[in-house]
């Protein structure tokens, strides 16, 4: 599943849907007019330039950048709490690994260097720590690193399937998905991997958590509305309770991400283009206008 690590975040329906515990692992120019400031940017990966690598764009769709030019896919990029760096996952070595780099796509460094599949980090919110999913145990589970690719630690039992971890923004929980019980859905669990509890339960996945800054509500995407091979934007509170559906069109509508201040939700939709929406699933805009396949999108920190 641009929260992910191998397969593109569902690149070609939804990475969940073809190949769930995989997925989970592969996971998001020309300047226009820069009207927004430096905290109004989204990262999202795309195949525009013949390889999957990472872009930036405003939040109006203008100033659009590349970031990585590698022939091995790049995937799953996160901002650090600081805005300053970018954690995501890479095959240039061969292998999917966790790398980092500078906000402008220099100074690159590898932290993980493992045979199995690394991917979709994510930041803790004071910038010493590193999740992601792993299948390094035999099946795919959540892991924590220091910031350096030190002390990997595994926090959920790998036999679960378990990946696309995003922290709480007070640093105390951790938001994914688990296939705990046959298909996807969303639980939390504390920073070190104890009291896991599941905050969804429905037939239709349930995947790609995202925690809204002041930490009252958890958007994710759902196909729980019964058409196939399709996903809708929902938002829910930390506890599960309050489900309320943001979006209702057809295909594939993915990887929600809450802007800095919690009034925006930016997603793809169809695995081809960038979008952005009011918390409340109004004034809906699109901000990439190609066809090329992209997922994922993530808002760089205010600073």
């Amino acid at each position: 599943s641009p929260s992910e690590g191998h397969l593109p975040m569902k690149a070609y329906r939804s990475a969940a849907t073809l190949l769930p515990g995989l997925a989970v692992l592969l996971l998001a120019g020309s300047a226009v007019k820069p009207t927004q400031s430096q905290s109004d940017r989204l990262l999202f990966i795309s195949d525009r330039g013949g390889d999957w690598d990472i872009y930036s764009i405003d939040g109006d769709g203008g100033d659009l950048r590349q970031l990585t030019r590698d022939s091995g896919r790049n995937m799953g990029p996160a901002w650090s709490p600081d805005g300053q760096r970018i954690a995501f996952a890479s095959e240039r070595a061969g292998n999917t690994d966790i790398y980092i780099m500078d906000a402008d796509g220099s100074n690159l460094q590898r932290l993980t260097d493992h045979r199995a599949r690394d991917g979709g980090p994510d930041w803790s919110p004071d910038g010493t720590k590193i999740a992601f999913t792993s299948s390094r145990d035999a099946r795919v589970g959540i892991y924590v690193m220091n910031v350096d690719g030190s002390d990997v630690r595994c926090l959920t039992d790998p036999s679960s399937e378990s990946w696309n971890p995003d922290w709480s923004p007070d640093g105390s929980r951790i938001a994914f998905e688990s296939r705990l019980d046959g298909n996807a859905e969303i639980f939390v669990m504390d920073a070190d991997g104890g009291n896991q509890v599941r905050l969804t339960d429905h037939t239709g996945d349930d995947q790609h958590p995202d925690w809204s800054p002041d930490g009252t509500r958890i958007a994710f995407n759902s196909a729980r509305h019964g058409r196939e091979i399709s996903f809708d934007i929902y938002t829910m509170a930390a506890d599960g309770s309050d489900l309320q559906r943001i979006t209702s069109e057809p295909g594939l509508e993915e990887y929600p991400k809450w802007s800095p201040g919690g009034s925006r939700i930016g997603f793809t939709v169809g695995n081809a283009a960038v979008f952005v929406m009011n918390a409340d699933g109004s004034n809906r805009r699109r901000l990439t206008e190609d066809h090329f396949f992209t997922a994922g999108s993530v808002w760089r920190p205010r600073q």
